[in-house]
């Protein structure tokens, strides 16, 4: 796969996640077709990566709310921004 495409599937991530975590713990029919509009897209990809710039907070949300998945985490806790290079690098290493 190419990188553009790897990083334009990434960024195309980051909005679709943004959407699951706005949900109420599905009390609501909006919030279970929210998940289940994200289950859908999930279903498209072989390996779902989630950056995160701390201990893995969202990646166990995401393990709880759609436990059908397997999900990479690449977490970093010093402070700082991940930087393309480090985000590339680690892409490459999970399409080994």
């Amino acid at each position: 796969m190419k990188l553009k495409k790897l990083l334009a599937l990434a960024l195309a991530g980051v909005l679709m996640l943004a959407l699951l975590t706005g949900c109420s713990g599905g009390a609501t029919g909006e919030d279970r077709l929210v998940a289940v509009g994200v289950a859908d897209i999930f279903k498209r990809f072989k390996k779902i990566v989630v950056c995160e710039l701390n201990e893995g907070q969202f990646a166990n949300y995401l393990r709880g709310k759609l436990q059908q998945f397997d999900y990479e985490q690449y977490n970093k806790c010093e402070g700082q921004p991940f930087t393309v290079t480090e985000l590339t690098n680690k892409f490459h290493s999970l399409l080994k």
